[in-house]
């Protein structure tokens, strides 16, 4: 486990860093097990490296990468942010995401309907709705991250960085 104020490698069961006496908080990714859920709540939390003010006074920015295009607007109109930067880039991944995601189902979705097998229309039909709906998932998580001025990763999508 890495402490969260000195990120120095401790015992998983310390409850205080042996480096620089700070408590040491259970974290979710100790906690996960056979959890089947837990790429989606073993997230990185980053806000520890984004300023306070900077989070304050750019929520209502950043907030926006999140509703399909206007990720553009925090994009140019807070440039400066770091916070409303790392948002868009989390909110521009997920666009770039559902419509890949769209396009192929779609192209395969099509292509299933031409053979006429109808369990495949339906199924391919029914992962491009699931599809829809876990984009819809993400940019809620998102929002709700900017609401609450955290800078928490996107599950399985928020490693990929195409704004620094």
């Amino acid at each position: 486990m890495i402490c969260r104020n000195c990120h120095e490698s401790i015992d998983e069961h310390a409850t205080y860093c042996p480096f620089c006496g700070a408590p040491v908080q259970p974290t979710r990714e100790n906690h996960t097990g056979n959890d089947p859920f837990a790429a989606f709540s073993n997230v990185e939390d980053v806000t520890d490296e984004f300023d306070a003010n900077d989070i304050q006074q750019n929520k209502g920015i950043a907030l926006l990468s999140y509703l399909g295009l206007l990720f553009l607007i925090p994009l140019l109109a807070a440039k400066n942010s770091r916070f409303a930067q790392f948002h868009t880039n989390q909110g521009l991944v997920l666009f770039l995401t559902e419509i890949a995601l769209s396009v192929s189902l779609g192209i395969l979705s099509a292509i299933f309907s031409l053979s006429g097998i109808s369990v495949l229309i339906f199924l391919f039909r029914l992962i491009r709705y699931a599809a829809n709906v876990a984009c819809l998932i993400f940019a809620i998580i998102g929002i709700v991250n900017v609401c609450q001025g955290k800078a928490k990763k996107l599950p399985i999508i928020g490693e990929i960085t195409i704004i620094k």
